[in-house]
C-alpha cells in the first residue's frame, strides 16, 4: 500500500453539505484524508454507503470521489500469497455487494490462474501507477 495516496480534501470538502445527514461516512472519509495507514476498502465501503443514501440530485457529488477510487484503488490479485496480477477498479454498481460480484465475475471472465485458490483484496495503487 502506498502511504502518498491519500484522499485529498478537493474530493471530500463537496460532500459535505449535500451528505451532511450522513456525517458517519464522511468522517471515516476523512480519516482517509489524514492516515497513510488506512485500508482501500474502507473508501469503498463509504463510497457505497453515499451512494446508497443519495437521491439523484445528491448522486452528482459523488462524480469526483468515484473518479479519484477508480484512479487511486485497485484490486490484487493473490495466489499461493503471491501477487499475481491486478485489476483496476470498477465502480459501476450501485451497492457495495453488486460491486463484490461483479469484480468477481470480472475475475472469472477476463482472467484464467492455474490455483484452486485465489484472493482478491482492494489497495491502494503505487504513486508511479495512480493517475
Amino acid at each position: 500500500m502506498n502511504g502518498d495516496s491519500v484522499l485529498p480534501n478537493e474530493v471530500l470538502t463537496p460532500l459535505c453539505e449535500p451528505f451532511s445527514t450522513q456525517a458517519d461516512w464522511l468522517l471515516d472519509l476523512h480519516e482517509l484524508t489524514q492516515k497513510p495507514n488506512r485500508k482501500a476498502g474502507k473508501c469503498l465501503k463509504c463510497f457505497y454507503a453515499l451512494l446508497e443514501g443519495a437521491d439523484s440530485t445528491k448522486k452528482p457529488a459523488l462524480e469526483p470521489l468515484k473518479k479519484w477510487i477508480e484512479q487511486n484503488v485497485e484490486i490484487t490479485i493473490k495466489t499461493n500469497d503471491t501477487v499475481a496480477d491486478s485489476m483496476p477498479v470498477q465502480l459501476v454498481e450501485s451497492d457495495f455487494d453488486g460491486f463484490c460480484q461483479f469484480t468477481i465475475d470480472r475475475l472469472r471472465n477476463d482472467r484464467v490462474f492455474h490455483h484452486p485458490y485465489v484472493e482478491l483484496e482492494l489497495q491502494y495503487k503505487s504513486t508511479d501507477r495512480a493517475a
